[in-house]
Formats: structure tokens, sequence, C-alpha cells
């Protein structure tokens, strides 16, 4: 509880602690006070312990089975590529996650149902509320004479005085359940390929 509250109080940088480590530690110790109602999709932690429960049963139940995982790789292309690389195809919002340890399902479903527990650096986003009435969110990369935001959709270009307010955000672009829209089956052969060793043509 003490290392929650320090992160809580910014005492020690969230980065500073092991990403996955800390997110499940927080999500095993979340206090009620800090619980928090998220807008755009995000959902509050103790609402989306139930999903995360509900889908991992899904995904166990066909640990035996026989995925079809040119299936998954169709709707990791439908749902994930947009923003993230596997196997060199993808984009480059997110995480490259094909290094990643994908064949843990617990990290998966982690990462899948709480991409907000814990956000590297490299990939928080910022909100800016622009002078003509714009309001953009993405990963800022470039910030000098000219600022350049990367959405999830698109790339935006505007300079400074363009700006009215400018904040972090402390949710994670990538929404709560991008699963939400799937069937079982579905689930089961995009964790199938996910977790795969090597690419499926």
């Amino acid at each position: 509880m003490a290392l929650l509250d320090a992160i809580a109080t910014k005492t020690i940088p969230a980065v500073d602690v092991p990403r996955r480590r800390s997110a499940s530690f927080a999500r095993s110790t979340t206090r009620p006070s800090t619980i928090k109602s998220s807008p755009s999709g995000h959902l509050p932690r103790h609402a989306r312990r139930p999903q995360a429960a509900h889908r991992r049963l899904a995904a166990e139940a066909f640990a035996h089975s026989s995925p079809d995982l040119a299936a998954g790789r169709a709707i990791f292309a439908k749902t994930c590529q947009q923003c993230h690389t596997l196997y060199g195809v993808g984009a480059n919002v997110g995480p490259d996650i094909t290094g990643s340890n994908r064949a843990d399902l617990n990290y998966l479903l982690e990462n899948i149902f709480d991409p907000s527990a814990i956000i590297p650096k490299e990939y928080a986003a910022t909100t800016f509320d622009l002078l003509d009435g714009r309001k953009v969110t993405g990963i800022v990369k470039e910030d000098g004479a000219q600022i350049v935001v990367i959405t999830a959709t698109e790339t935006v270009k505007f300079t400074p005085q363009d700006v009215d307010k400018r904040k972090p955000s402390d949710l994670s672009m990538m929404p709560d359940d991008l699963t939400k829209q799937l069937s079982d089956l579905e689930v089961k052969n995009l964790i199938a390929y996910l977790r795969h060793p090597c690419r499926c043509r």
C-alpha cells in the first residue's frame, strides 16, 4: 500500500516501477477512493474485472482446441493493426508487440482489458484544445516550432500558437476491451494468433 500511495502522489514515478508487475499490484490493491470513472469508453477498474474474467474463461475454454490462426490474423488486422506492429506489419502508434511477452495469457489479458493501468512514458498521450475548436489527443512526436501528434487515426500538425490548452492524459489511447464486439470464437482465434511464435499466412 505504501508503494501504491507513493505512485499516486508521484513520490515514485510510475515509469520507474516494472510495467506489468505494477499494473497487477495496482489492480489487486486498488482502494475505492482511487477508482476513476473514465470517459470515452474507458470503464472504472471495478467494472473491467468481470469483463476480463469472462474473456479469460472464454480463452481458456478453447485452450486445448485447434484455433484458426488465419482467422486470428484477420481479426488482428481489423482490430489492432492500425496502432500496433506484429512481425513487421502494422502501425507505430502503440508499441511493437512482436517481442513482447505474448505467450503469457495473463500478460495479454492485462494489456487488452486494462491498457490504462500503467502507460509507458513514450506512449503517454496529450490532449490539445486548439483555438479553432478542435480537440486532439495523441502521442506527441515533435514539440517545437511545429507540434506533430499521432492519433489513433491520423497525424495532426499545428503550431504552438494554435493551442489554447494542453494537458497530459491519464488514459491509454487504447480503449478498454477492444474485443467487446467480437464473439468468443473470434476472441479465441485472436488470442491464439497473438500468442503464436510466428506469423501465419
